[in-house]
C-alpha cells in the first residue's frame, strides 16, 4: 500500500488515511485526516466571528432579493411594478421558504457557474420559470446574474415577437454569419 507523509504530525501513513484533493500530488491532501479535522476547528474558533459575518451576509442576500421581489410584486410606486404586479404576479412564498431554496442551491440551473455570494459574475438570481406564474415553490429556480440577464426570450415570449436575424446576431455576439436558403426542389 502506497503511504504518505504527513505535513503536520511529520508520520508516514497509508494514503487511506488522507482525504482526496486536486491540489495534493498525488491526488490526496497534505495533511491526514486527524490533523486536517484539529486544523479544521482551530481556524474556525480562530476565525469565528468572520465565519458568522459570512453567513449573515449570506443569509442577507436571500432576504434582501426576498424583499426586493415583493416590492415589485406590491408596490405600484416601483418602477418595476408594471412587469410585475401590474400583470398579476405575487410573491407566494414566506421568507423562510425563499431563504431556503436560496441556500440550498449552489449551481446555476441553466450553466454550470458555482454560485457564490461575494462575486459578481456568479451572483445568484431567483427567477420563475412560467413567466406568468406566481413567485411560489414549484415555479422558482436560482440562476446566476450572467444568464439572467442574458434571457432575452422572455421578453418574445410575453409579446409574442420573434427575433429576426439581425437581432440574434446582435444578441449572441455572433461576428460572421453566414445564411444559406436552400430551395426545395419542386416536384
Amino acid at each position: 500500500m502506497p503511504t504518505r507523509r504527513c505535513y503536520d504530525c511529520k508520520k508516514t501513513k497509508d494514503l487511506n488515511e488522507f482525504g482526496k484533493s486536486s491540489w495534493g500530488t498525488q491526488g490526496y491532501g497534505h495533511q491526514c485526516k486527524k490533523c486536517k479535522s484539529q486544523s479544521d476547528k482551530d481556524y474556525r474558533r480562530k476565525h469565528k466571528r468572520q465565519l458568522q459575518i459570512y453567513v449573515r451576509k449570506r443569509n442577507l442576500q436571500g432576504i434582501c432579493a426576498y424583499q426586493l421581489a415583493r416590492q415589485r410584486c406590491q408596490n405600484p410606486n416601483n418602477q418595476n411594478y408594471s412587469s410585475y404586479g401590474g400583470r398579476g404576479i405575487q410573491v407566494l412564498m414566506t421568507p423562510e421558504e425563499w431563504c431556503k431554496i436560496w441556500q440550498a442551491t449552489a449551481k446555476c440551473s441553466l450553466c454550470p457557474s458555482v454560485l457564490t455570494f461575494h462575486q459578481k459574475g456568479n451572483q445568484k438570481c431567483m427567477d420563475r420559470i412560467d413567466l406568468n406564474g406566481h413567485y411560489e415553490v414549484g415555479n422558482v429556480r436560482i440562476i446566476c446574474r450572467s444568464c439572467n440577464s442574458k434571457e432575452k426570450y422572455k421578453q418574445w415570449a410575453r409579446t409574442d415577437l420573434r427575433p429576426c436575424l439581425k437581432e440574434l446576431v446582435r444578441l449572441y455576439g455572433l461576428e460572421k454569419v453566414r445564411v444559406e436558403i436552400k430551395r426545395l426542389a419542386e416536384e
